[in-house]
C-alpha cells in the first residue's frame, strides 16, 4: 500500500501542497483533478522527485520520501514509473538514447515493451529525432512509451493529455493504463475536469479533487447513480471556493 501522510510544500509564501493525505491500494486507477498544479506536485513528491516541507510518503509501511530526505532510496526507485512531457526524456537526446539509458539504470525496464507501445501509438515516429526538436505531441508519446516500459507497482502520469490528439491515441493510452490496473498495478493520473468528463469517464472510479494545493474531496462518485459526475464536480467547485 502507498500512503501519503500530511505532505506540504511551500513555494515562496504560497502552499502548493497543503497537508495532503490519501492511500492507494493495489490495482487502483485514480484521477487527480481540480487544481492541476497541486496534482502535478503531489505526483512528483510521491517518488521523491520533489522535496516536501512536511509529512511523508510510505510504501508498505516504510518511509520513502519526507522532510529532510535528500534523495530517494535505491531500494524504491523501480516501484514508480513517472510519466511527464518535461521530466521523462533527456531533451538533447533521441528516443533510442533514452531507451538505452533506462536499460542501464533500471533492472525492471523492458525496452521492447517501450518500443511496442511507441509503435502502437505512432508507427511513423522518428526514433533518431532529438527530444528538443520534437513537437509537443511527439514528446508526450515518447515519454508515455518510455514510462510504460517500466515494470512498476505505480504509474504516475502527469498532465500529458492536452498534447495528445483526441481519438484513437488517447483511447490506446487509457487502455494501456487500464491493463496495468488489471495486472494489479496502481495508476494515478493528473487531468482537468474536461478530460475526466470526456475520455476518462469510464476509466477512473476514484477521484481526488484538489484546490490550491489541498485535497478537497476523495470520492468514488460512480457508485451513486442519482448524482451524475457533472453535478458532483460543480458541487466540489462550490466547496472549494
Amino acid at each position: 500500500m502507498l500512503e501519503v501522510n500530511n505532505i506540504s510544500k511551500m513555494m515562496d509564501i504560497f502552499p502548493v501542497i497543503n497537508n495532503v493525505s490519501f492511500t492507494v491500494d493495489d490495482g487502483e486507477m485514480i484521477s487527480i483533478c481540480g487544481d492541476p498544479f497541486g496534482g502535478d506536485l503531489v505526483l512528483q513528491a510521491i517518488p521523491g522527485l520533489l522535496r516536501i516541507k512536511r509529512g511523508s510518503v510510505s510504501l508498505d509501511d516504510e518511509i520513502i520520501a519526507g522532510y529532510g530526505m535528500t534523495k530517494r532510496s535505491e531500494d524504491f526507485v523501480e516501484n514508480f514509473s513517472y510519466i511527464s512531457k518535461t521530466g521523462t526524456l533527456l531533451w538533447e537526446k533521441n528516443f533510442d538514447y533514452n531507451l538505452k539509458l533506462r536499460e542501464k539504470w533500471f533492472e525492471k525496464f523492458n525496452s521492447q515493451a517501450a518500443v511496442d507501445v511507441l509503435e502502437a501509438l505512432a508507427p511513423d515516429f522518428n526514433r533518431k529525432k532529438k527530444a528538443n526538436k520534437m513537437t509537443d505531441r511527439e514528446l508526450v508519446i515518447a515519454a508515455f512509451a518510455l514510462g510504460m516500459g517500466m515494470d512498476s507497482k505505480y504509474y504516475l502520469v502527469d498532465a500529458i493529455w492536452w498534447d495528445i490528439p483526441e481519438g484513437d491515441i488517447r483511447e490506446k493510452c487509457l487502455n494501456m493504463l487500464a491493463e496495468k490496473k488489471e495486472q494489479g498495478r496502481s495508476v494515478l493520473v493528473v487531468m482537468d475536469d474536461g478530460f475526466l468528463l470526456g475520455p476518462g469517464r469510464n476509466y477512473f472510479k476514484r477521484i481526488l479533487y484538489m484546490k490550491q494545493g489541498a485535497l478537497i474531496v476523495d470520492s468514488t462518485p460512480q457508485v451513486d447513480a442519482n448524482k451524475p459526475l457533472e453535478f458532483l464536480l460543480e458541487e466540489w467547485k462550490r466547496v472549494a471556493k
